[in-house]
């Protein structure tokens, strides 16, 4: 019985943190896109472009680290 309510507890957090991770990066997407649009009509170079794309990369890795643990 304590058995399952720890593994109920921990996948209620993961959870939990999964959707802030992907509120945030829904989020920056949002931004990245406005900035772009920003950019064309000021017919200037858009500044994402200078934005590393590692960020991208590790919220992947979390995704599949919290599948394949099955958390």
């Amino acid at each position: 019985m304590e058995v399952s309510r720890i593994r109920m507890v921990k996948k209620f957090i993961y959870s939990k943190i999964l959707i802030k991770i992907n509120i945030l990066y829904n989020g920056g997407v949002n931004y990245l896109k406005r900035l772009e649009e920003r950019s064309k009509e000021n017919n200037c170079m858009p500044l994402y472009k200078y934005i590393p794309l590692s960020i991208n990369e590790k919220y992947h890795k979390l995704i599949r680290f919290f599948e394949e643990n099955q958390l």
